[in-house]
């Protein structure tokens, strides 16, 4: 009996070992990375404390991260996220294999704080509370005046960092530069944009005015609007620009998405390049257009019209429609005939001829149609001289007899 209990507590506990081993490689190795470049500096008294802060994700798993932090009584602090605004943020979510944020932490100290050390703890906890990061700041407040919130450095921020639009239209980014100094510096601007495009950079207050540099006090901001101009050649897709603001040493980047749409835009003419024609009232005359696709997006379902016409004149297109122009200068042909009414008068007329496809702007063509007159009239007019001629010299003679 002792025999068969031992092994079913044998067994029991190999299935346990398996089982745990199963569930540890289904969820993976776990671990983040919590740090600050700096964790001891020195301010003034009533001055405050921006650092940045750096979190990632070292595991194989998702992690879901809450942050805390911990500060002298009367001291305020919470932690910000460009990509979040100026809402404050109490937890990360962190994709497995190194995905990294970049977090701004913000702290005023109490406004009656005296000369001394003083510690802040920032912690970043996983959902779960399985794992635990911290990181100790040494903040030492001194009575000189001019102590430094850790060394200079710029920021860069930006509200909308993805525009949307069709080539050649500008897409405007407002970035807020801010200089973290405690002097006035003055900041190179540069980007690093795809082929085919235009970058240039104006300050907020004044759009028209093109710059490639800017002062900015120190501990204060100014608004950059960036323009990005796609050209006409670049085809749809999702383009990153990469802007810099930097002085000397100091610098930051930040990165943009331009997002082009297809533009949609068609060109008609002439197989000949001539916009008139010739034709005999009644008869019919050809006249074979050539329709162009030179946007970057397809035409799909492009129909013809005549919106302006003579009056009982006839038009008609073959084919109809052109049911598909691809990008890359694709285009097509089609004839256009035209009737005039048959008791129409010799003269010059105004035809205009229209294509149109449902996301492109419309396609017109301007026609002078010159209607001749008929060689039976010229027949017929003729006997009429004749016969009139003839019947004169009848009543001539007549009259001469008596």
């Amino acid at each position: 009996m002792v025999r068969i209990v031992s092994s079913l507590l044998l067994a029991l506990l190999l299935i346990a070992t398996l089982s745990t081993a199963n569930i540890l490689a289904a969820n993976g190795a776990r671990g983040i990375s919590f740090y600050t470049d700096f964790t001891s500096i020195g301010i003034s008294q009533g001055e405050d404390i921006t650092l940045y802060v750096n979190i990632s994700n070292m595991g194989e798993i998702a992690e879901d991260i809450d942050l805390d932090i911990s500060t002298p009584e009367g001291w305020e602090a919470v932690i910000t996220s460009n990509s979040a605004g100026s809402a404050q943020v109490h937890s990360v979510h962190l994709e497995p294999e190194s995905d990294a944020k970049r977090l701004t932490f913000k702290c005023t100290p109490a406004s009656d704080v005296a000369e001394g050390e003083y510690t802040i703890t920032l912690a970043a906890t996983s959902s779960d509370q399985q794992i635990q990061q911290s990181i100790d700041l040494t903040i030492v407040v001194m009575t000189d005046e001019g102590a430094q919130v850790g060394p200079a450095s710029v920021e860069l921020s930006v509200n909308y960092p993805s525009l949307e639009d069709e080539p050649g239209k500008v897409l405007e980014y407002r970035v807020q530069v801010t200089n973290n100094s405690a002097e006035e510096l003055t900041y190179d601007f540069a980007a690093d944009i795809p082929q085919n495009f235009q970058v240039g950079f104006s300050p907020s207050t004044d759009r028209n005015k093109n710059i490639a540099s800017l002062k900015i006090g120190g501990d204060s901001s100014e608004g950059i609007i960036v323009r990005v101009t796609p050209g006409l050649v670049v085809e749809e897709g999702k383009y990153q620009v990469k802007f810099s603001a930097s002085s000397g040493d100091i610098t930051d980047t930040i990165v943009f998405e331009a997002v082009v749409t297809g533009s949609h835009h068609m060109r008609m003419g002439t197989t000949r390049e001539v916009l008139s024609a010739k034709v005999t009232a009644g008869k019919e005359v050809q006249i074979p257009l050539v329709l162009l696709n030179d946007g970057t997006a397809p035409l799909q379902d492009i129909e013809f019209s005549a919106p302006v016409l003579p009056e009982g004149w006839e038009v008609e297109f073959k084919p109809e429609s052109v049911a598909y122009l691809q990008t890359g200068g694709d285009f097509a042909t089609v004839d256009m005939i035209v009737k005039p009414k048959s008791k129409a008068i010799a003269g010059d007329y105004l035809v205009v001829v229209r294509a149109r496809e449902g996301q492109s702007p419309n396609a017109d063509l301007e026609f002078r149609i010159t209607v001749e007159t008929s060689d039976s009239w010229l027949w017929i007019a003729v006997i009429v001289v004749v016969v009139i001629l003839a019947v004169l010299l009848g009543i001539f003679l007549w009259l001469r007899r008596r």
